[in-house]
C-alpha cells in the first residue's frame, strides 16, 4: 500500500523556472509518493522503545482518506507512541494531504472521479467522499 506525500504547493510560475527548482531540490520535507510495506519493514529494523529499549512494533491504521496514524508499540512495558502522516489544516478539522490532493486534481481539470482513479491506479487508500 502506498501513502501520499505530495509536494508542498508553490505559487505558479514559468515552467523553466519549476524545472530549476525540482533539479535543486535536496528537501527532506514535504510530502512524497512512498510504498509504506517498504518504508515500515525497514522502519521496524531500527525502531526500539524510548522507555527501556528493547524492540518496538509499529503498526499502521488508515485514519481518513490519504491520512494514517501510525502506532510504536512496546510489549515489554506497554509504551504506546503515535503519530498521523498529515497535519490538521489550520482552518478547520480537514487534514493538510486530503485538502492537497482534492486541489491537486482539480488544477487537472478532474474532479472527485480522477481523485478515486488516481487513488486506485497508485494503489492509496480511497478519498474522503
Amino acid at each position: 500500500m502506498l501513502i501520499a506525500y505530495l509536494l508542498p504547493a508553490k505559487k505558479l510560475c514559468k515552467e523553466s523556472d519549476l524545472d530549476k527548482d525540482v533539479r535543486n531540490s535536496n528537501q527532506s520535507n514535504g510530502y512524497r509518493l512512498i510504498n509504506i510495506d517498504i518504508l515500515l519493514s525497514e522502519l521496524s529494523q531500527y525502531v526500539t522503545c524510548p522507555n527501556c529499549n528493547t524492540k518496538a512494533v509499529r503498526k499502521e491504521k488508515i485514519l481518513y482518506g490519504l491520512v494514517s496514524e501510525f502506532y510504536v508499540e512496546c510489549y515489554s512495558c506497554s509504551t504506546l507512541s503515535t503519530f498521523k502522516s498529515s497535519p490538521v489544516i489550520a482552518s478547520g478539522n480537514d487534514y493538510e494531504v486530503n485538502t492537497r490532493i482534492t486541489y491537486a486534481v482539480r488544477t487537472v481539470g478532474q474532479g472527485f472521479c480522477g481523485i478515486k482513479h488516481f487513488c486506485t491506479a497508485m494503489d492509496l487508500p480511497p478519498p474522503v467522499s
